[in-house]
């Protein structure tokens, strides 16, 4: 699995053998747990510019619920939701995204660089 040596764990692949639990073509993950809103960003910006290079289709955004947050609200989910959303995203190949693992993640859709 290739690590994101420059920020951590940041991007991983799940499987070493390349399938995922359920047979599927294992994915990539970009964690952002425990960091500041900022910090998140930055690290999801340089994964998402990391797995487009690649040519990889689709990136597991972990932002975790929110339970350990400051007063239990939930900040790095609905501050990532909406960056996702925005026009910077979109400059990364971020072509859509939905919300799985019961809150605590995104799926986010990559479109190809214009330059392949």
């Amino acid at each position: 699995a290739a690590v994101d040596e420059e920020l951590g764990a940041g991007v991983e692949g799940q499987a070493a053998q390349g399938k995922g639990a359920h047979g599927k073509a294992a994915q990539h993950e970009i964690d952002l747990h425990g960091c500041s809103l900022e910090s998140a960003v930055r690290r999801l910006t340089a994964g998402l510019a990391r797995c487009r290079a690649g040519g990889k289709p689709s990136v597991v955004v972990i932002t975790g619920r929110g339970y350990g947050s400051l007063g239990g609200r939930p900040v790095l989910g609905p501050g990532i939701a909406r960056w996702l959303k925005g026009p910077e995203a979109q400059g990364f190949g971020v072509s859509g995204f939905r919300q799985i693992r019961g809150g605590g993640a995104f799926e986010v859709s990559i479109q190809r660089s214009s330059r392949d």
